[in-house]
């Protein structure tokens, strides 16, 4: 039997300091969505949905999953994206 590779403790350290969950980061990626999708409609949201060729009732049920409600609400959507990009 030939004898295994021996592994470095640097390339064991730096693959466990990059393991990223798939969700996390589609979760990051749907929200980014969204809020373009709320700047180019200006704040509208069923305007944003017909965009994302969505539903305007799982558009808004996707919001509020990200917490997007909130923020729409309270500042205009380029506000919005502004404090989004600085995240």
């Amino acid at each position: 039997m030939p004898p295994s590779p021996a592994r470095s403790p640097r390339s064991t350290k730096a693959s466990r300091a990059r393991r990223v969950d798939l969700r996390d980061v589609l979760s990051l990626i749907e929200r980014a969505y969204l809020v373009w999708a709320l700047v180019e409609a200006r704040g509208n949201r069923t305007a944003a949905a017909v965009r994302l060729q969505l539903p305007r009732a799982t558009f808004i049920d996707r919001m509020r999953h990200h917490g997007l409600m909130s923020c729409l609400s309270a500042r205009p959507a380029r506000r919005l994206l502004a404090a989004e990009l600085d995240r």
